[in-house]
């Protein structure tokens, strides 16, 4: 997996540089199917936004989200990402639907 962060008015604290990238890669791990993935990190007057776009294959997976520091709005992204991405991956295991012929 490709991965790029990176800050737009902000200075990214290196624990949470460090966070991100053990996140993302803890998601990968068992399925290997994230191609790349960027991290935007953008301060907004008194809190922060956090962007982040996973590609896989046949699916991009994009979601924003804001909190005051930098660690709460990257969680939250992350907790709604990961959601997201369970669900392409449920989808992705489901067998097709053999349609019975009349």
């Amino acid at each position: 997996m490709r991965l790029h962060i990176e800050g737009h008015n902000t200075q990214i604290a290196a624990y949470v540089l460090g966070w991100i990238a053990e996140r993302l890669g803890n998601l990968n791990t068992a399925h290997d199917d994230i191609v790349s993935a960027q991290v935007v990190l953008k301060q907004q007057q008194r809190q922060t936004e956090a962007c982040i776009e996973l590609r896989l294959v046949g699916k991009t997976l994009s979601m924003r989200q804001c909190g005051k520091t930098q660690g709460e709005a990257v969680h939250a992204t992350l907790q709604v990402i990961e959601q997201h991405l369970g669900e392409f991956r449920r989808q992705q295991r489901l067998p097709q639907r053999r349609f019975a012929r009349s």
